[in-house]
């Protein structure tokens, strides 16, 4: 939908895009044809679409023959929705996804896909949702934060990227784990503050030139927990870099288009339960030596003596083991007692 005609149909329901629900919509027809093109949606499919908006992507999705749930939280859309768009193969729910039990809408024994554009502040804790699903989806296209895609696509050895809390709120970042620094010490310590000032001006001028995912650029990325929960159930493409121009209201930051196909064979949820603890556990205090994050909290494993059995170094911080190594970690501890 062009964005005059956006513009015309929100006037027309007397509608204003919340910033509260990050609301954004898309405008560029051949960006809206390139995400349907990806998702390649079949007549035999189940497919879930999170923030379905004003029914752009809807219409498409529906006339793949698909089975379709679109699940919208702002009442005022929902609404619309329901009166724009009525077809056999489309269920509308009007529910917050964070909320909603999707164990309970799926179709027992049948796989499912999910495309969404989700707003900035739930896409992280949404996508940690569904790899601790019994079965997570087959396949999910998300159109995300740039720094949260690159997160997710991250390799290790990649060092936390941090900003300043004054450049957090310029550039309206409200993923959780982006929010890494002490607010405290930074009041308390010149040097770092300037350091921190020095970096959000580089991530500025980065910000306002980058129009391509660069995987030798590591400015942005930041490899942690999510990254290693992510990748041992998911393989991640990043597809492209989106501008703010494309939506309306623009957005402050850029967007991208990530693509997470489940791989063959993954971790149990038992070994996935594991992981999280783990990973969460080691990335806790970045700085420290990833053991001594490990041994306070889970006191009845010996540590010093599962890093040398599994040739981990004892100095090693979290971000330098593998997702692989990680699940070899979870799995050795799972079933040494068994």
């Amino acid at each position: 939908m062009k964005k005059k005609d956006l513009q015309h149909l929100l006037k027309k329901l007397n509608i204003q895009p919340s910033k509260k629900l990050g609301q954004n919509f898309l405008t560029d027809e051949n960006l809206l044809n390139f995400i349907y093109k990806t998702a390649a949606a079949k007549e035999d499919e189940f497919i879930i679409e999170i923030g379905s908006g004003l029914g752009v992507l809807t219409k498409l999705l529906v006339k793949s023959g698909a089975d379709i749930i679109a699940i919208e939280y702002d009442a005022r859309l929902a609404a619309y929705l329901k009166k724009a768009i009525q077809a056999p193969n489309l269920h509308l729910i009007h529910q917050d996804a964070c909320k909603l039990d999707f164990n309970k809408i799926i179709p027992q024994n049948r796989d499912f896909r999910i495309i969404a554009n989700l707003p900035y502040s739930i896409s992280t804790p949404l996508i940690a949702k569904f790899i601790n699903m019994p079965i997570p989806p087959k396949d999910m296209l998300f159109l995300l934060q740039k720094e949260t895609a690159e997160r997710f696509a991250a390799s290790a050895k990649t060092q936390e990227q941090t900003y300043s809390p004054k450049l957090q709120e310029k550039l309206q970042i409200q993923d959780p784990l982006l929010k890494t620094h002490n607010k405290n010490k930074l009041a308390n310590n010149n040097e770092a503050t300037n350091i921190s000032r020095l970096d959000d001006q580089i991530y500025l001028r980065k910000f306002e030139h980058s129009s391509s995912y660069d995987k030798n650029n590591l400015t942005h990325k930041s490899y942690g927990s999510i990254t290693a929960q992510v990748q041992n159930v998911y393989e991640i493409e990043y597809l492209r870099t989106v501008p703010p121009d494309v939506f309306f209201p623009k957005p402050i930051v850029q967007s991208a288009i990530t693509k997470f196909t489940r791989k063959e064979i993954i971790p149990t949820l038992e070994e996935r339960k594991l992981l999280k603890t783990i990973v969460r556990t080691a990335f806790s205090k970045r700085r420290k030596k990833m053991i001594n994050n490990l041994q306070p909290v889970l006191k009845n494993i010996d540590f010093k003596s599962v890093f040398d059995e599994l040739k981990i170094d004892q100095n090693t911080r979290a971000e330098n083991l593998t997702p692989s190594e990680y699940l070899a970690l979870t799995r050795f501890l799972l079933y040494r007692k068994r």
